[in-house]
């Protein structure tokens, strides 16, 4: 069949749709599995929890199910700040770095399931695990977007920095090596992997008070 000489290819096509179409679709799902995640949760039965007594050693029941949850998510908003910072860089998509971003949302939207698993049975290896591997392919295919991104400027402006680019690769490895380490950690204890898993968001800080650090320390030496 004649291709014509002024057909749009499907690149073509993805490079015109604008960045902040993805970000919404993005923001979107983040906000969806943040919500969701409060299912786990359960609900005390009136007929059995009839004093104040009940009703705390009740809630103290639901503490693993909290902990859990503040965990997931504080993870979730690491993945979206993460993403909101390498979307900032971009200047287009493509359908390569599209369908990277959608396996990465699909991963996003499995947080919930891994949630509710876990804070049904916390103690259960298995759950850990799967909750694990959910994470690391989370952090997997944001670092995959943004190598695929950067790639010889593939999306982003031909004038970002090396630099920058490297230190937001470096970034977005911590997560998913994280999440691998917690499997480990899992085979020792439930509450270490918990702690494991925290490491991601402390990690996440730490980062960003060093790159604050560094770019007042960098301006200082340019003014004197």
């Amino acid at each position: 069949m004649p291709v014509l000489e002024d057909q749009v290819t499907d690149d073509e096509i993805h490079e015109r749709v604008p960045i902040t179409r993805l970000q919404i679709l993005a923001d979107v799902i983040f906000a969806l599995s943040m919500v969701y995640m409060a299912s786990a949760f359960d609900l005390p039965d009136i007929d059995v929890v009839d004093s104040p007594r009940e009703l705390t050693n009740f809630l103290k029941g639901q503490l693993p199910v909290l902990l859990i949850y503040v965990i997931s998510f504080v993870l979730v908003a690491v993945y979206w700040m993460k993403h909101l910072e390498h979307c900032s860089y971009l200047k287009k998509t493509n359908i390569g770095h599209l369908w990277l971003q959608i396996l990465f949302l699909a991963m996003v939207v499995i947080i919930p399931y891994s949630n509710a698993l876990s804070s049904a049975a916390p103690d259960t290896f298995a759950f850990q695990v799967f909750y694990s591997v959910n994470m690391f392919l989370v952090g997997l295919f944001s670092l995959l977007s943004w190598i695929y991104a950067t790639r010889h400027h593939r999306l982003t402006e031909p004038d970002l920095k090396p630099s920058t680019i490297r230190h937001l690769r470096n970034e977005a490895m911590v997560e998913p090596a994280i999440a691998l380490v917690s499997i480990g950690a899992a085979l020792v204890s439930p509450g270490l992997w918990e702690l494991t898993l925290l490491l991601i968001p402390v990690a996440f800080i730490a980062q960003k008070k060093l790159d604050e650090w560094r770019l007042s320390r960098s301006q200082r030496q340019s003014s004197s």
